[in-house]
């Protein structure tokens, strides 16, 4: 696989630029992030991904992002977390082509926050999306009882 040229590391896109994006790509998302069909998708949404650097000025996509579908597409390993909090449940799903690393954690929107890491670091991202507990008593959760 070719040296990335990372458009950015980590994107927050709404569910409306994630519609555009699948629509220009013709990708998927796994069950459960992004939005379904959104009709009137297109010139706004144009401008936003225009401005993060992952449209280009003739309405193509930038290459990094098919490469970022593409890990979806066709992972070796696959893993959804689903982490129950106060405020509702966060969803994430991660793939790992090496030497690549894909994370998608869903938002309220339908949107994603879209994230690109080295395959190395799948546990530092999984350490990531766990957040820290509120309550320092409370113990260390992997620690036995």
């Amino acid at each position: 696989m070719r040296a990335r040229t990372a458009i950015a590391k980590r994107l927050t896109l709404s569910g409306r630029q994630v519609r555009r994006i699948l629509d220009l790509s013709g990708g998927v998302l796994p069950p459960g992030f992004g939005p379904g069909q959104v009709p009137g998708v297109g010139d706004e949404e144009d401008a936003a991904l225009l401005e993060l650097g992952v449209l280009h000025e003739d309405g193509s996509l930038a290459p990094e992002l098919a490469l970022d579908l593409s890990l979806l597409a066709t992972s070796q390993v696959s893993i959804e977390v689903c982490i129950d909090l106060p405020a509702g449940r966060q969803t994430a799903w991660l793939s790992v082509v090496e030497p690549w690393g894909m994370a998608l954690v869903a938002l309220a929107d339908d949107g994603v926050e879209w994230s690109v890491f080295a395959a190395t670091d799948l546990g530092l991202e999984l350490i990531r999306l766990v957040p820290e507990l509120s309550d320092p008593e409370a113990g260390d959760p992997l620690e036995p009882a």
